[in-house]
């Protein structure tokens, strides 16, 4: 007659943490593989881009024209505004140039519904617009200091966000992204450029809308309400 040997109960013990452990660690190598496979999904959605034909709305042909992807100022002092159709009402687009031949220059964005005028902005412009000068970004003749120099021949560039609710502008100088950005801004905008020098120049780099913004604003970045009064105090 045999005599069965009884399970030592540490032993049984042991082996169930041995399996409880392995259970653990497969579920972790499975959250590791879902979290790499969510970044390599994003970083090529990043590259994923619609591109957006640019249709300058000259104010004065005899002040300014447009070649390719280049609008060139002519002769006038006074200041002289394009602006950029399509509007855009929908999703995230990056709007990049490079000014060339020119020590001021300005860029922005504007509520659809502003028609410029030749020469300087008025009171309901300035309302209604968002304009990036002098390393000063204005909206209602009011302004806050910019934390990076820009200077022409470097690349600049709009990003906006219209798929949040809090519809977001942000600026960027050589991809460097700058502290202040704008926050509930138009639900439909044109992008413009301001010439403020002879014979400057701007060229369209990129526009186009894309599937994923940049990271998110973090740190020290400051957010400007739209309509408000802005300060660096803000």
């Amino acid at each position: 007659m045999q005599i069965q040997e009884k399970e030592n109960p540490m032993d049984e013990t042991q082996k169930r943490k041995e399996e409880t452990q392995k259970r653990i660690i497969e579920a972790k190598n499975e959250n590791e593989k879902l979290k790499a496979e969510i970044l390599m999904l994003k970083s090529i959605l990043e590259f994923q881009t619609i591109p957006i034909d640019p249709k300058a709305i000259i104010i004065d042909h005899n002040n300014d024209k447009q070649q390719g992807d280049k609008i060139i100022h002519l002769d006038q002092l006074e200041p002289s505004t394009v602006s950029f159709d399509p509007v855009v009402n929908d999703g995230i687009v990056h709007f990049e140039g490079i000014f060339y031949g020119c020590e001021r220059f300005g860029i922005g964005v504007a509520d659809e519904s502003v028609e410029f005028a030749p020469g300087w902005f008025s009171a309901d412009v300035k309302s209604r617009t968002i304009e990036y000068q002098r390393n000063q970004f204005w909206h209602r003749g009011f302004y806050v200091q910019q934390d990076v120099n820009f200077s022409a021949g470097q690349r600049i560039a709009f990003e906006v966000n219209l798929s949040k609710t809090s519809r977001t502008l942000r600026l960027f100088v050589n991809e460097q992204e700058l502290k202040h950005y704008a926050v509930n801004i138009p639900q439909a905008i044109r992008f413009f450029i301001v010439h403020y020098s002879k014979k400057s120049q701007f060229q369209i780099t990129r526009f186009e809308q894309i599937l994923v913004p940049q990271l998110e604003p973090i740190g020290d970045h400051i957010a400007l309400k739209w309509g408000t009064k802005w300060s660096d105090n803000n």
